[in-house]
């Protein structure tokens, strides 16, 4: 990854190698969104759902407001509550022991090697569950929802996990989490 390159590259003044950490921390989260590694109508994004009475489309309700159902209204409080919820779920709970897993692949200099993997890992979710019931005009804050929810929370723990691993062999020269 380029970007990854960048961070390194001392070379560069600060102001440019924050731009390119601040684009390894976008990259490496939006990965883990199952419609971001999709050409389906555009990433779902010329597929309409129903939230909540308004028409939506599919990409939207999985970048923001199925998110935003898990984790409350977008505020300091609630981002910090969710997020030890899942730190709670990565260090005691469901995704203690695939922790492990989810962070082998972070070996910076193969490229594009890890992320393609993990695009492949989000984009299977999109024929098992995102399009499967194909949710074109149905209301999605219910039984869509609720399925969608523990896909929502697994990527979004895993794609924590990649970032520390990745920033870890990034600037403390070892790969993996500890």
């Amino acid at each position: 990854m380029l970007q990854t390159t960048r961070v390194q590259d001392h070379s560069l003044d600060a102001k440019q190698r924050a731009q390119a950490l601040k684009w390894i921390t976008h990259f490496l989260g939006d990965i883990q969104q199952p419609l971001h590694d999709e050409a389906i109508a555009i990433g779902g994004n010329q597929i309409n759902v129903t939230w909540n009475g308004t028409i939506v489309n599919l990409h939207h309700i999985w970048d923001t407001e199925m998110p935003t159902k898990l984790a409350g209204t977008f505020n300091s409080e609630n981002v910090k509550a969710w997020t030890k919820k899942i730190v709670k779920e990565l260090e005691f709970g469901q995704f203690r022991r695939h922790k492990w897993d989810w962070a082998s692949c972070t070996d910076i200099d193969a490229g594009a090697a890890c992320p393609l993997v993990w695009a492949r890992e989000a984009n299977s979710f999109v024929c098992s569950y995102v399009i499967k019931t194909d949710p074109t005009g149905k209301e999605a804050s219910g039984a869509y929802y609720n399925g969608a929810a523990p896909i929502i929370e697994m990527q979004i723990a895993k794609g924590g996990v990649r970032l520390a691993a990745w920033l870890n062999t990034i600037f403390a020269g070892y790969p993996g989490l500890w």
